[in-house]
């Protein structure tokens, strides 16, 4: 079991986790049960994060407390049942990760929880597909493409290769700088020009932004592509998404409470669409130019992380091209 864990780690770069141990009794307390031992290893030595961009592990906070946990437990519990699965009463299957909004990853929980097979809860069937192995086997298979369900052949189509992008909220406690190499982003890198031409938004009157004060307030710097879209006077409206930064369009001038859900995601917000998901850039590395989008749902539960710079994400929604864009 070990062997596959750190196989699995070694595999996809990821770092070890930060912070205090994690006390099986606090997992059994959360979940209601005991839960197998390669998931209590993994949770000890992987931080939070999501693989191949899909696939994100219920786990406990950095700072080892099990709170939100417990929630996000009940809250797929709950989403099993209204989607025709097992009511949230019976235990049957037992939550331990999320595809993103479409399916939930569950232990069949039948038996000892060391013979607990995995089960992929696929919400728009509803269907179960069952997986021969555990938390640890899964995750390896799914990250290689492995698991032999169909249903999740999108995936490795979309992420051929093993990836695991750590949660930006864990990274104060490792070294400075990304775990892995980045990844470039898809060009082009500045599509000012050409998404100000087909959203048919300008460009407007010129403005000047103090951006010293807002990468001051902010405590990192803006990208620069966005800064050029703002300054070129787009307006606070592009296709679906208000954008919410520098926050003093006539649409985005209250100053924006503060969210828990992104100061854990590391989230850098730069606008929202309509039902409250939220559009930033995920900070992975020193330079500002090489930072994906990340859409971040209205729970901010489940993410999606695109390749592209702002401005490149915002030209493939006006052009209709499709992105997973979690609500």
């Amino acid at each position: 079991m070990t062997d596959a864990l750190s196989e699995l780690t070694a595999l996809v770069g990821a770092p070890p986790r930060p912070g205090p141990p994690i006390p099986e009794a606090a997992l059994r307390s959360a979940f209601g049960t005991a839960v197998p031992e390669d998931y209590v290893r993994y949770v000890g030595a992987v931080p939070a994060g999501t693989y191949q961009t899909f696939l994100t592990v219920l786990q406990p906070a950095a700072d080892g407390s099990t709170e939100e946990l417990r929630a996000a437990v009940a809250l797929h519990r709950r989403l099993i049942a209204d989607d025709g699965g097992p009511g949230p009463d019976q235990t049957d299957l037992v939550p331990w990760a999320a595809i993103q909004s479409d399916a939930i990853v569950c232990w069949v929980a039948l038996g000892e929880p060391a013979d607990w097979p995995v089960a992929v809860f696929d919400r728009y069937g509803p269907a179960v597909h069952e997986f021969p192995g555990g938390c640890v086997a899964f995750l390896l298979a799914f990250v290689r493409g492995e698991t032999g369900i169909e249903a999740l052949a999108y995936i490795h189509e979309d992420q051929p290769r093993p990836r695991f992008d750590p949660d930006p909220g864990w990274a104060a406690a490792d070294p400075p700088g990304p775990s892995r190499p980045e990844e470039p982003l898809a060009a082009p890198i500045d599509a000012g020009r050409q998404l100000l031409a087909a959203a048919g938004v300008g460009p407007g009157a010129p403005r000047t932004t103090d951006w010293a004060a807002v990468q001051a307030g902010l405590g990192r710097p803006v990208p620069g592509d966005y800064r050029r879209l703002i300054d070129a006077g787009c307006g606070s409206r592009i296709g679906p998404v208000l954008l919410t930064m520098p926050g003093d369009g006539p649409e985005s001038s209250d100053p924006a409470p503060a969210d828990p859900g992104l100061d854990r995601l590391g989230l850098v917000p730069f606008g929202r669409l309509d039902g409250g998901a939220v559009v930033g850039w995920s900070p992975v590395g020193p330079d500002p130019e090489r930072w994906p989008v990340t859409v971040a749902s209205a729970d901010r539960r489940v993410r999606a992380t695109h390749q592209l710079s702002a401005t490149a994400f915002l030209l493939r929604l006006v052009e209709g091209v499709p992105l997973y864009l979690p609500d």
